[in-house]
């Protein structure tokens, strides 16, 4: 992870936590360069300092001052799965740290840390989306007799929650030319798409970006390819 780009992400996060607190509170801020400081990413609270550091494959989330170790050390430790991987200051057993794999993590640490409550706030599709994945793989480390006397116990009717969402408005002539260009074939595997379209009867391939919108890829034939489901689910999904 860059440290440019863990920058940008706790800045906008400031932002948006301000926003939503509706008044300045939260304070993004870097050290001087030199001797590794200017890794030294971190938002400023009336609590404490929450210190969020690029790592490889993630983040170290890091807690400065005592009464914020007493507010957040549990939450970092059930949001991780993990007990603290360190600390920084060693000798002195002072701020506690631990890896945090993908930004949605690092957000909910930061609205913990800024004391609201996220399951209140307006949902996307991509967090719903992330929190039903990480439900998931808590139901799967219990046994199967727990999950089955919930799933007895639980509604069988589904609750609805209202979601915003951001959309890339798309260039439809990358997705045509991108289609046109597979002729039916998945440009990863280069097997035929598996069904014809009900619409048109056309083959069914699905045009993925290569580095997503999201991450400031580009809506262009270099940054896309057509594929199968199966292919473009992996890519998403898969460990690859």
């Amino acid at each position: 992870m860059k440290v440019e780009t863990v920058k940008e992400e706790v800045w906008n996060l400031a932002e948006e936590i301000n926003r939503v607190l509706g008044y300045p509170m939260i304070t993004p801020t870097q050290q001087p360069a030199g001797d590794h400081k200017n890794k030294n990413i971190s938002l400023i609270g009336n609590q404490g300092r929450l210190y969020i550091r690029p790592a490889s494959g993630g983040y170290w989330v890091a807690l400065s001052g005592a009464s914020l170790v007493n507010k957040m050390h549990d939450f970092m430790c059930n949001l991780t799965h993990e007990e603290k991987h360190g600390y920084y200051h060693k000798h002195q057993e002072r701020e506690p740290y631990w890896f945090v794999s993908d930004y949605q993590q690092v957000r909910k640490a930061a609205y913990f840390y800024a004391d609201i409550d996220l399951s209140k706030q307006a949902h996307s599709f991509s967090d719903l989306d992330q929190e039903f994945q990480d439900k998931v793989l808590e139901s799967l480390r219990e046994e199967s007799s727990s999950r089955q006397d919930r799933i007895a116990k639980a509604s069988k009717l589904t609750a609805q929650i209202q979601v915003i969402a951001v959309v890339f408005l798309r260039n439809p002539d990358v997705v045509a030319e991108a289609l046109f260009r597979a002729s039916g074939t998945c440009e990863r595997c280069q097997r035929a798409a598996p069904f014809n379209r009900k619409s048109d009867g056309t083959p069914y391939l699905e045009v993925h970006h290569i580095k997503r919108l999201a991450d400031g890829g580009e809506d262009t034939l270099e940054n896309v390819l057509a594929l199968c489901p199966n292919c473009h689910r992996e890519l998403h999904y898969g460990d690859i």
